[in-house]
């Protein structure tokens, strides 16, 4: 059991720092090219907005939230019993499954701005303001939570898939939130 308990604050800790990295090193192929512009931060998430901007790959916030949420998850896996492990699931679900959908956005912005890098790759010029940036984030984020959710519904997958379809939900909220509080303040 204490391999198990580990495995998944293991998965944590491996895709958060991915989840960093990647954002810096797209964030540095954005920053370089010209075709797709975004108002006001790449960064999404306004905690590590100022880290993102200035490329820091070493930030005490994302070391600290690191360690934090990596113990968190550990503690959980140790204290919860048979019968209450799917509450551990469902956490560790919401977790890994929400970082593995950001990953899918990562991945797509690494490929296009590569092909915004080179000549011929992309011609013209795009841009986005930042809500609908956080409005086509929020509507991504939510199609990965209905299909958790289908997931969830149509197999045995359990509260890991659950916690995932809940984490894509609120995440989405959060980004739709944050696009109509931008959308408003610009039209004051």
């Amino acid at each position: 059991m204490e391999n198990i308990v580990w495995l998944g604050p293991t998965a944590w800790a491996l895709l958060y720092c991915s989840d960093y990295y990647l954002t810096i090193a797209c964030a540095h192929l954005y920053a370089r090219q010209d075709k797709i512009k975004f108002e006001g931060s790449y960064e999404l998430n306004p905690m590590f907005e100022a880290e993102i901007d200035a490329l820091r790959r070493i930030s005490p916030r994302f070391i600290a939230m690191l360690i934090v949420s990596t113990a968190a998850l550990f503690v959980v896996g140790v204290i919860t019993v048979p019968q209450t492990r799917s509450v551990y699931l469902f956490m560790l679900g919401a977790l890994l499954m929400i970082q593995l959908t950001v990953h899918v956005r990562h991945l797509r912005n690494w490929l296009l701005f590569h092909h915004a890098l080179r000549p011929g790759g992309m011609t013209g010029h795009l841009e986005y303001r930042r809500d609908v940036i956080f409005r086509a984030s929020a509507f991504e984020i939510l199609e990965f939570g209905v299909l958790y959710a289908f997931i969830y519904a149509f197999t045995p997958a359990g509260p890991f898939v659950l916690g995932g379809a809940f984490a894509c939900g609120v995440l989405a909220i959060s980004h739709y939130r944050l696009a109509r509080a931008r959308r408003e303040a610009r039209a004051r």
